[in-house]
């Protein structure tokens, strides 16, 4: 009886779960180092890279190059993004319309830039710069990827209590239009992210 009851499960689940291109694959694993683990939510070890490496080998989908006309594209080609679970990133794409399948949520940043260069995702919503940090801590190379989409743009801001003198704000802000104007304030970005 366990046996029929299994089989059936295992039929059940293989003719619901077939995949009919490469890309349609819906990988598993188990926790068992050091051929499959997690660290920071992100699935490592010697059988996930191995599988990484036979994917890419074997033609699946791995563009890097992808431009979006419109946030349509997300659902009609069947892109997987990757977010921070409950982010802005995350709430605009629903707001956009964006399916929920094809939304696929992460805990933090650094997991949609390691996911993102293992291409278990095809783009990312979250912000460029903290992008390009966590690829750079990770060891990889952020200017291999661009933005292709602006879901929301946002300033930075240093917060300044209200009841500083607004000679000394006056003063403050023109320091930072220098900085903007000189060239020191991308420098000081490139710094930390190239």
């Amino acid at each position: 009886m366990k046996r029929l009851l299994l089989a059936i499960i295992f039929l059940i689940s293989t003719t619901s779960l077939s995949a009919q291109t490469l890309d349609d694959l819906t990988l598993i694993t188990e926790v068992y180092p050091p051929f499959n683990f997690c660290v920071d939510g992100i699935a490592q070890g010697i059988s996930t890279d191995i599988l990484v490496e036979i994917l890419k080998l074997s033609g699946a989908r791995q563009d890097r190059h992808l431009r979006l006309k419109s946030i349509a594209e997300i659902n009609q080609k069947k892109l997987r993004v990757g977010v921070v679970l409950n982010d802005v990133g995350e709430l605009c794409l629903k707001e956009l319309g964006v399916k929920r399948r094809q939304i696929y949520r992460f805990n933090k940043g650094v997991q949609l830039a390691a996911m993102l260069q293992l291409g278990r995702i095809d783009l990312l919503a979250y912000d460029k710069l903290v992008t390009r940090w966590n690829l750079k801590s990770l060891g990889y190379a952020p200017n291999d990827y661009e933005a292709v989409y602006t879901l929301k743009q946002a300033e930075y801001y240093y917060a300044i209590s209200r009841k500083t003198d607004d000679r000394i704000v006056a003063r403050l802000q023109t320091a930072l239009d220098q900085l903007r104007e000189t060239g020191t304030l991308d420098q000081i970005i490139k710094n930390y992210l190239d």
